[in-house]
This record gives structure tokens, C-alpha cells and sequence, in this order.
């Protein structure tokens, strides 16, 4: 599925929302790709609630492979501060941390999809 906003509409997931250290970023665009796919366009609740279920499904997942969902505890720390993006950097966490969990993240999701459409 290609749509043109998503890049946009997923940037400010990044550091756990908005930098705020919450649930990471790669969890939250997964269950956006969850509702893209099998969310309801209109009001259905066999649909919403089976979106529910998926997404529990992933939340789950991505728990068991990279052990937290907030991404204050995968990275190892606080991003609210004035200084945290740079040591963020300095640290090179996005290399050491959070591509791992990228791809965990995708690899728990492409392999719930594929099992979901059986």
C-alpha cells in the first residue's frame, strides 16, 4: 500500500510521540498501518473490534521482540530535556537502539499481516 502522506502524517511519532519518550514511534506507525488495512471506514463495530484485536496482536509482539513498548525505556533515556535530542545523537542511539527495533517492529507486523490473511 503506498500513500503520499505517510511519511508526514508519521513524522511526529518519533521519539516516543513528539519526543516525549511515551510509546515508541515504530509501534505507533505499525498499529496506523493496522488501521489503514483493517480499520473501519465507517461505523462497524465487528470491524473496529476485530482492528482491536490486531493491533493487541501487535502491541504483544512488538513487547516480546524488543522487550518495552516506550521507547524511554528502549533507548535507555529521557528525551524531554533540553539536551536529550543531542545526546540522542551523541550517543547514537537511532544506530545502536532504534533500528533494531525498526525492524523488529516491521518483521512482528509483516508476519501477523501475512497470518492474518490466511
Amino acid at each position: 500500500m503506498e500513500y503520499d502522506c505517510v511519511p508526514r502524517i508519521a513524522t511526529g511519532l518519533a521519539g516516543g510521540v513528539g519526543m516525549q519518550g511515551e510509546f515508541c514511534g515504530a509501534l505507533m506507525g505499525g498499529v496506523l498501518i493496522i488501521g489503514l488495512r483493517h480499520g473501519a471506514d465507517i461505523p462497524d463495530d465487528e470491524i473496529k473490534y476485530a482492528c482491536y484485536d490486531k493491533t493487541s496482536q501487535f502491541v504483544q509482539a512488538f513487547e516480546a521482540v524488543n522487550g518495552n513498548t516506550h521507547c524511554r525505556e528502549l533507548t535507555g533515556i529521557d528525551l524531554t530535556g533540553d539536551d536529550a535530542y543531542q545526546t540522542y545523537k551523541a550517543l547514537n542511539l537511532k544506530g545502536k537502539v532504534c533500528t533494531d527495533v525498526v525492524s523488529n517492529a516491521v518483521h512482528a507486523l509483516m508476519g501477523l499481516m501475512v497470518e492474518w490473511e490466511r
